[in-house]
Order: C-alpha cells, then structure tokens, then sequence
C-alpha cells in the first residue's frame, strides 16, 4: 500500500496541480497560445447554461462597473502630471507634494475603506459613494489656482482581474488623448485653459459611473439577491461558492495575527510590493523629460507618451498568459532585464532621443508583473482567507506609503543640484535600479519558500499516511495471532523516525 501511495503522489504530481499550472503537456508554444485564447473566451461551453447567464450578468454588474470606475480613477489621476507640463502654477516640489496628497487619502483610508466594503450591509454602497466624492473632487481641480465572492473558479477570476488592470494603462492612455484634444479645441474657451476643461470632462464622466455603481454593485453573496438576479442565478451563486471552496472571512483575532506574522509570506510579499513600486516609480514622467527639451509641441507631450500605455496593454495580456504556461519567475526575469536596459539608458542620461524614447517604452512590459504577484499572493494563500487578506492589505498599504513619501528624496522635481532634480533624477534612477534587483530576487525567494513549504507538507502527508498504514498492519497482524492462538496480544507500535521529525 505504501508503494500505491508514493506512485499516487507521483502520479498527482506529474498531472499538474493549482501551484504548477506553468508545467508544460504540450509544447510551450501551444500551451500559451491556448491560454492567450482563454483570455477572450469568457464562457466555455461546458458549462450550463444556468452558468453562463449568471457569469454574464455577473459581468455586467461587476466587470463593467469596475472597469469603468478603474479607468476614471486613473484618466482623473494621469490629468496632474498632464496639467504640470502646461499651466498649472506648481513651483519647486510642489508637484511631488501634490502626489503626496493623493497618495495619502489612498494609504490612510485603505484600511477602514476595505473592512466597510466587507459588511453585507455597506458592501453595496461604499463605492458608489466613493465615486460621487471623488467626482466632486475632480470637479473642483478644475478651478485649481496654484500651490472575489461572488466568482469562485480561478481562472475565471485571472481573465476578468487582467481585464481590470489594463483600464489603468486604458486611462492614462486616454488621458493623454483628451488632454490633446482638450488643449487643441477648448483651450480659452470661457476663461479656462484646455488642463482645466480635461478636470471638468473627468468630471462630466465620473459622476454617472458612481450612478451606475449604486444601480448595479452587487455587494457580497450575503448582501442579498440582486434586482437584477432570478432565484435560480442567486441560489446558482451559493451553490459555487460550497464548489470551489470560497471561505466567508472570519474574524482577524490574535490567532490570525500571530499565524500571519510568524510566517514568511508577510515579510517577503510587501517587501517584493514596495520593490515593485520603486522601481517602477520614474517610468510614468516621459513627460516631464519630454517638456525639458522645449522642443516637443503640448500635442506631442500629450500624445507620445500614450504609446507607452498601448505597450503595457499588450504586456498585460500576453505575460499574464505566459505566466500560466511558464514558471512566472522566468517572466519576471525577463522584465527586470528590460528594465536594466532601460535604467542604464537613463543613467548615462546624455544619449539621443530616440534612445530616451525606447528606454521609457520597453518599460511598459513591467505591467504584467502587478497581476501576476496578486496572481500568486492569492494562489499560495488561497486556504487562509484572513491572513491574505492583511497580507494584501498590507503590500497596498506599507507599499504606497513608502511610494508616497520616498519620491520627496529620490524624485524630487526641484533640487539645490539640478541634476538630482527631474527629470535628470541622477540620484533617484541608480536607486530605482536597485529595487528593481530587489524586486527580482524577493520574488525568486518568494518561489524557492512556497515549493520548500509544498514539499515539506507533501512529505509530512505522505509520512502520516504510512504511520497508519503501518498501525493498521500491526493491528490486523495482532488480530490474526489473538484469532489463531485464542490469546490477547498487545502491539506497541514504533513510528518510524522520518515521522517524528515532520511531527515535531
């Protein structure tokens, strides 16, 4: 039996479980392009078709909502450093000190924000409301003068959160665009320069996605049956829930603090998040060397840049793809060698345009990287609800903070020595350069970690199940003898040493 055990976990092992997705059956090649295609197939036709139609409603409450809204966060966010390279009358550093505005409403109230979203009760409305605001907010920079329950498959989760991520590269993209139209059709018209009319037209398009938030949200499974929901669609949602397994989130009691922070996940998975960040920070200012040349026109500021977004599109798609037919430490390689190229381009600095062009492009294949580490954040922590959920909310928390704070240094946009300053940035690119290392290296540590842990509970499993084995061996053995001798034998049962040691 011990031997149809270890073939069985051999067995498993070469068919491919959830943790090693990436191991190839076929060639590498096809594997990819099947899965690039899975990307545009939402509803595979062996489901029901139940299923389908509440995956597509789902999808039109859910998916078109928060893409939307993900979108006009960043149109809305992209329009400052736009507005910078104008009129905005912003002096030294007051362009990173109004980042820093930004950045701190998003660190501070991530926290409260996210347990409120969590209430059935709230969970419907906190978004919308959220949305109205920061409409409101948008509307008013205008007038600036100076100084996962509802789904439960993974994979259909991986289609729709790379969907998600590309509306930020959709967003800046577009922000240039409005920007260059604005500047060229509304600039002067009543009063107001065209980065002024962009806040208004962010505006205009804000406010009705927080309307559509509040008519179509649907909250948490236990919010209750949306409107637009059959009793069939609602009772098919509970239903998938118990199939694959979704927990509800307990309670964040001393329990889970002491399980979250007495293992490596906490430690190595925020680390490789403000690495992400930090490296990442110079690549979205191309503007800002773009405007020092004072030989680009404003519609060539607004419009260039946004091929940098049309890249990261692309990157968006096709690494996470890869990542799900390759090792994703090899994709993660292979952007860290883009952007070495890119980091020793910028500091040499004094090379020809074209060079700067291409430096600031290839850069836009790190937009694979986010999806894939919250991939596999919530991959490896899949079985602990509570822990992943501080761990993830600390990797945005701790992250931003120190990504809202350490530009002030690194980045700064006006500098005693004018090279430190943007957008030679001479002290703020070598240090990039190294988180960018860094990032590459946690998340190979990441990798080696969670095999070593995979393996090492394999082995306990494995060890565990001989120990019965062996029991249930002697047991019967002991009844064979009692039943031919007529005696009571006793067994002592020793467990073999490689038990001990995994027990301990």
């Amino acid at each position: 039996m011990t031997s149809s055990i270890k073939e069985g976990s051999s067995a498993e092992k070469q068919s491919g479980n959830e943790d090693d997705l990436y191991q190839p059956k076929q060639t590498t090649f096809r594997l990819f392009i099947q899965t690039l295609k899975s990307m545009f197939i939402w509803y595979p036709t062996n489901y029901s078709k139940a299923e389908r139609k509440y995956l597509f409603k789902l999808d039109l409450s859910i998916m078109v909502y928060a893409c939307l809204s993900f979108f006009a966060k960043f149109l809305d966010q992209t329009n400052i450093t736009n507005a910078y390279v104008k009129d905005l009358k912003l002096f030294h550093n007051e362009l990173n000190w109004l980042n820093i505005t930004y950045l701190s409403g998003y660190v501070f109230a991530q926290v409260p924000f996210l347990a409120l979203i969590s209430r059935p009760k709230y969970s419907k409305y906190v978004l919308p409301t959220l949305e109205i605001l920061y409409g409101i907010c948008t509307f008013c920079q205008s007038r600036y003068y100076g100084t996962e329950g509802w789904r439960g498959n993974p994979s259909e989760i991986f289609v729709r959160a790379a969907t998600w991520f590309l509306c930020s590269s959709v967003g800046t993209m577009f922000s240039g665009y409005l920007q260059s139209a604005a500047y060229t059709h509304l600039n002067g018209v009543g009063g107001l320069t065209g980065w002024r009319w962009l806040f208004v037209i962010d505006g205009i398009i804000t406010i009705p996605i927080a309307f559509i938030g509040f008519v179509f949200w649907v909250g948490t499974p236990e919010s209750g049956k949306p409107w637009f929901f059959t009793d069939e669609d609602y009772a098919l949602a509970l239903e998938r829930r118990q199939r694959y397994k979704i927990e509800k989130a307990g309670k964040l009691d001393f329990k889970v603090i002491k399980r979250t922070f007495s293992t490596w996940h906490w430690y190595v998975y925020v680390f490789s998040y403000i690495c992400m960040l930090m490296a990442y920070y110079p690549t979205g200012y191309l503007t800002l060397w773009m405007k020092s040349k004072k030989t680009y026109s404003v519609p060539q500021i607004d419009n260039i840049p946004t091929i940098l977004s049309a890249v990261s599109i692309v990157s968006i798609f096709v690494g996470s793809s890869l990542a799900a037919v390759i090792k994703p430490w090899k994709v993660f390689i292979f952007v860290n060698s883009m952007f070495t190229i890119y980091y020793i381009i910028m500091i040499i600095y004094n090379v020809p345009d074209g060079l700067i062009f291409f430096a600031f492009f290839v850069t836009g294949v790190g937009a694979s990287v986010s999806p894939i580490l919250y991939t596999t954040v919530n991959r490896v922590l899949k079985n602990d609800q509570e822990k992943k959920a501080i761990v993830m909310g600390s990797m945005m928390g701790i992250g931003y903070f120190v990504y809202t704070w350490a530009p002030l240094g690194m980045y700064p946009t006006h500098s005693k020595n004018a090279e430190n300053a943007a957008p030679r940035w001479k002290r703020g690119y070598p240090i990039s350069f190294v988180f960018s290392l860094l990032l590459t290296a946690a998340f190979l540590l990441a990798t080696y970690l969670h095999h070593r842990d995979n393996k090492s509970a394999a082995t306990k499993s494995i060890d565990n199940v001989e120990d019965s084995d062996d029991e249930n061996s002697a047991s019967s053995s002991a009844a064979g003898l009692a039943t031919e001798t007529g005696k009571d034998v006793s067994v002592s049962v020793v467990r073999p040493i490689s038990s001990a040691r995994s027990d301990i």
